[in-house]
């Protein structure tokens, strides 16, 4: 299964740097959940994002193993293109992300 909040490129922005069309709307299938999020996404949008489309799937799938990849700009301040983050994650909300997918807390939910 791949789960992927993700910020997504304004399509009529030509210094856009994204792939286009990748993910740019939102998927939900049995294996792959594809949520795009706009630039700027706070932290709390975020981690609403993530229970909505993500916790819920991970709990139907229950999985054996999960990789969590952070990604890229999503952290505020992380990159020279963008000085502000595209995504406004703090540190917390990454925190967040692991503690919400830990075993015994989904078992829980």
């Amino acid at each position: 299964m791949y789960l992927s909040l993700h910020g997504v490129a304004d399509p009529n922005d030509p210094s856009a740097y994204f792939y286009p069309t990748t993910a740019t709307t939102l998927q939900q299938e049995e294996l792959l959940v594809n949520v795009p999020l706009s630039q700027g996404t706070s932290s709390a949008a975020y981690l609403e994002a993530f229970d909505q489309y993500i916790t819920p799937n991970v709990r139907r799938f229950r999985p054996d193993l999960i990789i969590i990849s952070c990604g890229f700009d999503a952290c505020a301040g992380d990159s020279p293109a963008h000085p502000d983050g595209y995504l406004q994650l703090d540190p917390h909300a990454f925190a967040q992300v692991s503690t919400r997918l830990m075993p015994r807390r989904m078992d829980g939910l």
